[in-house]
């Protein structure tokens, strides 16, 4: 039902549309709001197709590249042009619980901030042997990784500021 895709930022909201992602996965041609598109993603909701960079091998939420219009806006059924979506995983093992997401929070994926930017940084390099990532990059990705783990993450650890 393309009624329900849109959603207010609330808890209940997010929630919804955190189960809406989980649902339509891996959708089809027949059953993506009928857009002759084709995305097949992992079971975080996000696409697996080209090169992953580590926001999506080493996530901290769903990214898409589309969004609906607002209904306020006229054609809530369309997508609107340019603007993708971030959906947060929860923080933590009570937030997920409380919200019912069926995606494994932050706080269950990874053993903390530095063990969440050590992987970062081991697949940043990945990218970097593969050509597909510049060596002058890496302490850029691994920097821009941090900032969006403590946007992100439980606050269960203190943060030292970066200089």
């Amino acid at each position: 039902d393309k009624a329900r895709l849109f959603v207010e930022l609330t808890p209940e909201g997010l929630a919804d549309l955190r189960r809406e992602i989980v649902e339509r996965s891996v959708p089809s041609k027949e059953s993506w709001w009928g857009y002759d598109v084709l995305q097949v993603d992992d079971p975080d909701g996000n696409e697996l197709s080209g090169i992953r960079l580590p926001d999506l091998s080493v996530p901290l939420a769903t990214y898409a590249g589309w969004n609906l219009r607002h209904p306020q806006m006229g054609a809530p059924d369309r997508l609107m042009s340019l603007m993708g979506a971030t959906i947060p995983f929860p923080a933590d093992r009570a937030e997920r619980a409380a919200t019912g997401d069926p995606r494994r929070s932050i706080e269950e994926r990874y053993p903390g901030r530095a063990g969440y930017l050590a992987e970062v940084r081991r697949e940043a390099q990945r990218l970097i042997d593969e050509g597909y990532l510049l060596p002058e990059d890496l302490e850029l990705v691994v920097g821009q990784a941090s900032r969006r783990y403590e946007l992100l993450a439980p606050a269960r650890e203190p943060v030292a500021a970066e200089n």
